[in-house]
């Protein structure tokens, strides 16, 4: 019949692989290596958790004040450079 399998198949089948091949480091070195990319995967996620509520605490509570040095710094100059309202400096030439 289709679709049955003997129970020795089965028993077989279920054995992925033999009992001599897992001997040796290569099962320590692979359990290992997953073991460290777990951690760095946690650490990766913590991270990104820590740097988007710190971006958010920031975003809302930093200030920042310019503060001007000269107080009259903002205030309209008249041509020549001087205070408001008084008259440019005459230029005298040379050789007339």
């Amino acid at each position: 019949m289709i679709g049955l399998v003997s129970s020795a198949r089965l028993r077989q089948g279920a054995r992925l692989f033999p009992q001599a091949g897992v001997v040796g480091p290569i099962p320590w070195v692979i359990a290992i290596l997953i073991t460290l990319v777990v951690i760095a995967a946690a650490g990766g996620l913590a991270l990104k958790n820590l740097a988007n509520s710190a971006r958010s605490d920031l975003s809302s509570s930093v200030t920042v004040q310019i503060i001007e040095a000269d107080p009259g710094a903002g205030a309209p100059r008249a041509p020549g450079g001087g205070p408001p309202g008084a008259t440019p400096p005459q230029v005298n030439k040379a050789g007339g």
